[in-house]
Order: C-alpha cells, then structure tokens, then sequence
C-alpha cells in the first residue's frame, strides 16, 4: 500500500472547512501548512507562559542524567526543541557547553528571560532545527529532542532535520529523543461516554471533527507513520506519528546505531521483540551517531 501523503492529495471540503474555521494557512490543496500552523500555535503567550514554568522531567530523561553521570560535564550539549526552557534547568549547569534552540521566538525569548543570570557557557538560539547553521559540524556530544519536538514537521523536514542533527553530532555522539508512537492512536478516535449532557455534546462534536480532519483509523493502522491532529491546542497542532520499529530503521538509514526505546510511563528498555505491541502514545530514543 502506498504511503498516504497528506500535501499531494485532494483535499476533501470538510476538511478544507476545517482549516478555515480553525485560522489554519492552507496550500492550494487546502490542506494546513505543517510548519507555519505549529510555530504559529507553539508563539501563543499563553502556551509560551506555561512552558516556562514547567522543570519536571520524564522518566527517560533522569534515566539520561544517571547514565551520563559526570561524563556530562565534558560535553558540549544541543539542546533541540527546548521550549521554556524545561530540560534546560537540569542540564545546563552540568553540560561542559549548552545551546538550547528553538523555533518559536517568543520560546528563545522566555528561556532568556528565565535564565538570565546563566553563564557564558549557556546559550539559546533562535533557529529551525532543519537550518542549523549556527552549529558547527561534530560540536555536539550530545543531542537532546525531547517532548517530541521532532514530530511538529512533515516528513520530508524530518528526515532534513535527522542529517542536521547527524552532522551536528560527533562520531559516537549521543542522540536522545521522543517521539509519537502510531501504535497508540486508538484513544485518540475513541468516543468517551459521560452522563453530564454538555460534556458529552462536546465530547462528540470533537470525535467528529477528529474523524473529519484525519485519515480513516483503518489506514492509520496500516501506515507507517502519518500526521495526525489529536485536537491538542483546539485543533492546532499537526503530529508526526511513527511505528517504533520504523523509527529504529529511520535512524540507521540516518547514520544512527544502537537505538534503544524506552517506556515514558516505566522509564524501562523495551526489548526489539515488544515493539511492534508498545501501545503508550509516546516513547523514547537513545542511540549514538555511527563512528
């Protein structure tokens, strides 16, 4: 079956209907411009306001941390996708040199604001992750995506930005990133059942919409990996969706090895064998750039 391609295709009027209604900048298909509507919703203050405040970390994140140990105070970090600056508050300080980047403006503005009193040795920087040329090639030790940052583009850009972060990398250098898993998209397409009226009416009207927007559940499970919009941010984010096992192949096609997956909610390693039944809605990455 091939790959459905959601910017080659007519565009059905219901979802062109759903682009206007929800301000998305559509092509002449009208379908919704991946990059200008995601950068547009992640440049909202509100949005913006809320990662700044956030410090927690996931538990592959600390798994990191404890498995970098002190070696990361002798490394030069990328920090990709760094948003508020969430990451930034645990690993700065320890990285022997830190560029956190983002693509999002007004996110490069907050974390400046937040860290205002950092070091030279800790920088942020307005960029796109697929344009990095501010970043020498083999600077970086380590390579961090996390929130999966990577999945707000189309594919194409995505397989740009997996040769950026490669060239960026040293030989051997460590890539750590998150990623949605299309193996978990039942609950999205799922209608939950309420007894409050209201509650149910809205619960309704957006597994409509979903329904509208997307492409039928019954050729999600037969992709690969596709764009989904889940109804995040009313309906304002475009997602990129892959099948574990398929991003381990993305990555060695990438110049990547030993790519390890890991349980967000359990922090554990799955084995090669679980993969193609890991159900969580996201997962993450460690692997290393081929020497």
């Amino acid at each position: 079956m091939a790959q459905w391609n959601p910017f080659d295709t007519p565009c059905l009027p219901s979802y062109r209907l759903a682009c206007t209604l929800t301000r998305w900048p559509c092509n002449e298909h009208g379908h919704p411009h991946v990059t200008t509507t995601n950068l547009q919703t992640y440049q909202d203050e509100d949005i913006v306001a809320y990662y700044a405040k956030r410090d927690d970390l996931y538990k592959p994140e600390l798994a990191l941390l404890d498995r970098l140990g002190k070696r990361l105070a002798d490394m030069n970090m990328l920090d990709l996708g760094v948003g508020g600056g969430r990451t930034t508050h645990h690993f700065a300080a320890r990285a022997k040199n830190y560029i956190g980047v983002d693509y999002a403006a007004n996110m490069v503005r907050a974390c400046g604001e937040r860290f205002a009193d950092r070091p030279d040795s800790v920088r942020f920087l307005h960029g796109d992750v697929t344009e990095l040329h501010a970043v020498t090639d083999g600077w970086a030790d380590l390579v961090l995506f996390s929130f999966n940052g990577l999945d707000y583009m189309d594919h194409e850009k995505r397989l740009t930005a997996l040769g950026q972060i490669h060239r960026t990398l040293t030989p051997g250098g460590i890539f750590c990133f998150s990623s949605h898993n299309l193996q978990g998209i039942e609950r999205i397409f799922r209608l939950r059942w309420c007894f409050s009226p209201g509650k149910l009416f809205r619960r309704i009207r957006k597994f409509w919409r979903l329904k509208r927007i997307n492409q039928p559940l019954a050729e999600l499970n037969a992709a690969a990996h596709a764009m989904i919009n889940d109804g995040t941010y009313h309906f304002g984010l475009s997602t990129y969706h892959i099948r574990p096992e398929e991003q381990v192949k993305q990555l060695q096609e990438a110049g990547f090895e030993s790519a390890e997956v890991s349980s967000v909610a359990e922090g554990r390693v799955y084995n090669s064998g679980e993969l193609p039944e890991v159900i969580e809605a996201w997962v993450y990455y460690y692997c290393r750039r081929t020497p």
